[in-house]
């Protein structure tokens, strides 16, 4: 849930992730998370990437912001 300043409340799984995977705050991973999105809608509205495209660059950089290594990262 989010709070009218911008703050989101993490999900446990992204908690445990900060804490044991990545030294990283959960909070800072949705903000980082967020952000991406608003990225990837800001290169489709400017014609810069197209939806598919975007989509696929979003995926990527989320998973190896998140740690995913491999196939998985780069889906």
């Amino acid at each position: 849930m989010c709070d009218r300043v911008g703050g989101c409340a993490a999900p446990d799984r992204l908690r445990d992730l900060a804490d044991q995977e990545r030294d990283l705050n959960a909070d800072w991973l949705v903000a980082a998370t967020i952000a991406l999105g608003h990225t990837a809608d800001r290169q489709i509205r400017m014609g810069r990437l197209d939806a598919r495209a975007a989509s696929r660059q979003l995926r990527s950089t989320v998973m190896r912001l998140y740690g995913a290594r491999g196939p998985a990262a780069s889906r």
